[in-house]
């Protein structure tokens, strides 16, 4: 509640045991990429009743944060979520609705309460994400498959190539490496997955 509209990437740098960070009921319209960098201590965070539209992609790196608050903020449903939206996939247990004088530990997860403003009110996790490119949910974070190409005849999607890739970052940059390796003769075909 301190009417921040930004905060700066190296803020909590010189914070690493920093255990709870609340940034809620402020101003802010977005969020350096690298702000939670080596908060691994790090077990909530609270981000609800800003003016948040999308969370940059990379932004919760490989943190498990237990304890996360985002609702109450607009965010605009389009290709630019799907980091986000892939993020609440597989954190639903982590995501809560914020309620005066409760504990955390005593609240039931809510990732329905992270909604598309644009969207008609449809959680993020949900948005289909129909025009979006096919690697849209996959950053250089995560590893993806490349599925390509449909047998008709089995209504299966024929996998013709897997596609790693990783980045690391560090303090000169980002490396960044991938690797493509054929899998069709180790798997002919899989069944479609949403």
């Amino acid at each position: 509640g301190n009417k921040l509209k930004t905060v700066p990437p190296g803020l909590l740098t010189p914070t690493p045991e920093l255990k709870k960070l609340n940034l809620a009921e402020n101003r802010m319209t977005d969020l350096p990429s690298g702000l939670l960098a080596g908060l691994s201590s790090l077990d909530t965070l609270y981000l609800q009743h800003n003016s948040l539209q999308t969370i940059p992609e990379g932004f919760f790196g490989d943190l498990l944060l237990p304890f996360v608050f985002l609702h109450s903020n607009p965010w605009f449903c389009s290709c630019e979520i799907l980091y986000f939206r892939h993020w609440l996939q597989n954190n639903p247990n982590s995501v809560y609705l914020w309620k005066e004088g409760e504990d955390n530990k005593a609240m039931t997860p809510n990732v329905t309460s992270v909604r598309c403003a644009n969207s008609n009110k449809v959680p993020v996790y949900e948005f289909p994400a129909k025009d979006c490119p096919i690697h849209g949910d996959g950053d250089a974070i995560y590893d993806y498959d490349d599925y390509r190409g449909e047998d008709t005849e089995s209504n299966k999607v024929r996998a013709t190539s897997t596609v790693v890739t990783t980045a690391l970052i560090t303090h000169w940059g980002l490396l960044y490496s991938q690797s493509t390796a054929s899998i069709d003769s180790q798997m002919s075909s899989l069944h479609p997955v949403q």
